[in-house]
C-alpha cells in the first residue's frame, strides 16, 4: 500500500491507525512516502506500528508514488492519499476484489464532507457530484487499487498532475470496478476561490493526459444539466457550476495559476 503524504502531520497517524485497526500483522505492506514536508508528517507516521516511512525533499505526489512502487513488490497494490481515512475492511475489499475477479483496477466512491464549505461552494460541489464520472469511483475518492496485471499496463509513472485521472483513463469501463457501500470521506475546498484554483490544476492535468493520447471520458454534464432544469432544487447549483466552470476555463486559457 502506497501512501503519498505532504504536510499531513495533523491527521496521518490517526488515518493510519484506522487503516490498520483490524489488520493482521504483516497483512498490508504500508509505505508512507512523505514528499516535501515541512512539518512532522514523517515523525507522526513512524508512531504507527507496521508502517514504513520514506522521505523525499521534492514536493511531488508522482515522485512519492514512484518511490513507493520501488519500495515494495506486493500486489494487489493500493494507492491511498495521506489525508483519506480508509478502514481495514475497505482495504481488504479492494484487495480481494482484484484477487477474485478479472478487474484490473478497483475503486470506491468518494463522499464529500461539505461541513466547512461556503454555500456557493456547496452548490458547485453538489451538482458536480451528480456527474457520472464522479460517481464511478477512482477520480476524486483519494484511493484506488491495481492488480499486478493492471500495474504492468504501463512502466514508470509519467510526470502528471492527476494520477487518478491517469488511471481512470488508462483502463476501459470493463477493466474497472467500483465497490458500492464503501465510500471514502473527502474534504473539499471551502470556497469557490479554492475550487477555481484547483479546477485550473485539474484542467491542466487533463491536457497532459490528452497529449498522451488517452481518451477523455464523457463527464455527463449535458445530461446532468438537462435533468437540473427539470428539478427546481438543482437549478441554482447548476447555474453556479456552469459559471464557475466557465471561469476556470478562462483562467486556464490565459495562464492563471492553480494550486500546487
Amino acid at each position: 500500500m502506497i501512501v503519498p503524504a505532504h504536510n499531513e502531520a495533523g491527521s496521518i497517524a490517526s488515518n493510519l491507525r484506522v487503516l490498520l485497526a483490524n489488520a493482521a500483522p504483516g497483512e498490508f505492506d504500508v509505505v508512507v512516502v512523505c514528499n516535501g514536508c515541512t512539518d512532522a508528517t514523517a515523525d507522526e507516521a513512524r508512531t504507527v506500528a507496521g508502517v514504513r516511512v520514506l522521505e523525499l525533499e521534492q514536493a511531488s505526489k508522482i515522485a512519492a508514488i514512484r518511490a513507493g512502487d520501488a519500495a515494495t513488490d506486493r500486489f494487489p497494490r493500493i494507492y491511498l492519499d495521506g489525508d483519506i481515512r480508509l478502514p481495514t475492511a475497505t482495504a481488504r475489499r479492494l484487495r480481494d476484489e482484484l484477487v477474485s475477479s478479472d478487474a484490473l483496477v478497483a475503486g470506491v466512491p468518494g463522499r464529500l464532507d461539505l461541513s466547512a464549505a461556503t454555500r456557493p461552494a456547496r452548490w458547485f460541489l453538489a451538482f458536480r457530484s451528480t456527474l457520472p464520472v464522479f460517481r464511478s469511483g477512482i477520480i476524486g475518492a483519494g484511493v484506488y487499487a491495481l492488480s499486478e496485471t493492471g500495474r504492468a499496463r504501463f512502466g514508470d509513472w509519467p510526470q502528471l498532475l492527476g494520477d487518478d485521472q491517469f488511471i481512470y483513463r488508462l483502463f476501459t469501463p470493463a477493466e474497472r470496478v467500483t465497490l458500492p457501500g464503501h465510500p471514502t470521506t473527502v474534504e473539499v475546498p471551502a470556497s469557490l476561490r479554492t475550487i477555481v484554483r484547483r479546477g485550473v490544476r485539474i484542467r491542466r492535468g487533463n491536457s497532459q493526459l490528452d497529449h498522451l493520447g488517452l481518451p477523455r471520458p464523457p463527464s455527463g454534464a449535458r445530461l446532468a444539466l438537462a435533468e437540473a432544469l427539470r428539478t427546481p432544487g438543482l437549478r441554482v447549483a447548476a447555474a453556479v457550476f456552469v459559471l464557475t466552470t466557465a471561469w476556470i476555463r478562462l483562467r486556464t486559457r490565459f495562464g492563471a495559476g492553480g494550486d500546487w
